[in-house]
């Protein structure tokens, strides 16, 4: 045969292969292909900007992307022994967060649970919970399998305010958008949560008398080794409903004499003395004490429980007197120790303000008044025989309350039923309801939310 029928053939077989091949391709991945298509347009969907909110063909998407039947309550069984106590439980975090490094809780109080962010384990069958983070490089990229279990626990969680969690850099994370009763329980800072997670630790008394840090514990050499009036340590200058409010107020006090020194990303004409690494560090907590005053003004508004690492670290573990604005008063007087804080809103003005705390500045005896709670017995204040978080999860995939003031190993070896509890046996109607649309209007700042 001519050489150029032999080429023509053997491209021909070539391109019927590739045909074959292309047809053979698209049907095998034609399903995977639907669910990207449709995970696309609910991006371009949410991307800031989008006029027409949650459009009729979006809807069409996201019933792609989630299953269309209820979610029935997860249901436990409550037994007089808790055998089931005896094996671990894996929490997968569904989400990267690329701060939260915990692979475990401590078995001895909270139970045998492990954690990862293997996705992959999803439907294993020690996987008893996957906790979605409200704020994540992921923004409502949930499980959308319909293989989801029934004793599984969904938990919302949520580390920062509602207006901070808004928006994931270009994306709207519109929490409106997962379907009813997805969720079995909340997990965050505020107190009405599921599970309660403080942003950080509320025995600040314990913290104190143990030295943590190597903080000074003995108030009166705390007290006589002050020498600086105030501190303001701010990096986060625009996002947050009282981000700029704050900076202002800042600037007012200044105006009216009061002596602070200013530092972080928002006061860049000044270099703070410490490696941003020293943070955690004795050395800055030494640097910390000598100051007074700790301007613990929180980046949002009358956010419901929203007190951060400002008051219970900078200041009442530090040592020093934290000036409070950012949640009501109220929430305050919940979880710290009493008289322990200077609430901006009893003042009717800037300059009474100010006043007051030259006041405190100018009078040891009145200062040294707002640091006796440092005398108290730890377990006279709220954190007492409570547990948090991950720890008050665990204990719930094992069937143990929160409030329940015995370590997990007590419990199991007591085996008694008497306070064994079902762990969580519920769904949530409407996270974006409970985190956004019953806040308040200072938290949300006039960002318009959906559902008000």
């Amino acid at each position: 045969m001519h050489p150029m029928k032999i080429f023509r053939v053997l491209m021909l077989g070539f391109v019927w292969s590739a045909i074959f091949l292309l047809i053979y391709t698209y049907i095998a991945a034609k399903p995977l292909l639907k669910k990207v298509f449709a995970f696309d347009q609910f991006q371009q969907n949410t991307k800031i900007g989008s006029q027409s909110g949650v459009t009729k063909s979006f809807e069409n998407f996201r019933n792609k992307l989630f299953p269309t039947e209820e979610f029935p309550p997860v249901k436990f069984v409550k037994t007089k022994h808790p055998e089931m106590t005896n094996t671990s439980k894996r929490i997968l975090l569904w989400d990267d967060v690329y701060w939260f490094q915990r692979s475990e809780v401590k078995s001895n109080l909270c139970g045998l649970c492990t954690m990862t962010k293997n996705r992959s384990l999803i439907y294993d069958k020690d996987t008893a919970a996957v906790v979605i983070n409200a704020w994540s490089k992921t923004p409502l990229n949930p499980p959308i399998d319909r293989r989801r279990r029934q004793d599984q626990l969904y938990v919302f969680w949520a580390t920062e305010s509602p207006g901070r969690t808004l928006f994931y850099g270009r994306y709207e994370i519109d929490l409106n958008l997962y379907p009813p009763r997805y969720f079995n329980a909340t997990m965050s800072y505020r107190r009405d949560s599921t599970f309660y997670q403080p942003i950080h630790r509320l025995d600040v008394v314990k913290m104190v008398k143990n030295s943590w840090n190597e903080v000074e514990k003995k108030t009166k050499k705390l007290l006589a080794g002050k020498n600086k009036t105030a501190l303001m340590l701010v990096s986060n200058c625009e996002h947050g409903s009282f981000a700029e409010g704050r900076l202002k107020l800042a600037q007012e006090m200044v105006d009216l004499g009061f002596k602070v020194d200013r530092f972080g990303r928002c006061f860049p004409q000044k270099q703070f003395p410490l490696p941003k690494t020293f943070r955690r560090s004795p050395e800055f907590f030494r640097f910390l004490k000598n100051y007074k005053f700790f301007f613990a003004f929180e980046n949002s508004l009358h956010c419901r429980d929203y007190i951060t690492e400002k008051f219970f670290t900078h200041s009442l573990t530090a040592g020093l007197l934290p000036i409070v604005a950012g949640a009501t008063k109220e929430d305050y007087l919940a979880v710290a120790p009493p008289k322990s804080f200077v609430h901006i809103e009893d003042f009717h003005s800037t300059a009474d303000l100010v006043q007051y705390l030259n006041y405190l500045g100018r009078n040891h005896t009145a200062y040294a008044e707002y640091f006796e709670w440092r005398n108290g017995d730890a377990d006279d204040y709220y954190s007492s025989g409570k547990t948090t978080g991950f720890c008050a999860l665990c204990r719930s995939l094992h069937g143990i309350s929160a409030d329940d003031p015995r370590n997990y190993q007590d419990i199991y070896e007591a085996h008694s039923g008497d306070h064994v509890t079902p762990a969580v046996n519920q769904t949530i109607e409407s996270v974006h309801r409970w985190w956004r649309v019953d806040e308040s209007t200072e938290c949300i700042d006039g960002i318009q939310v959906k559902g008000r």
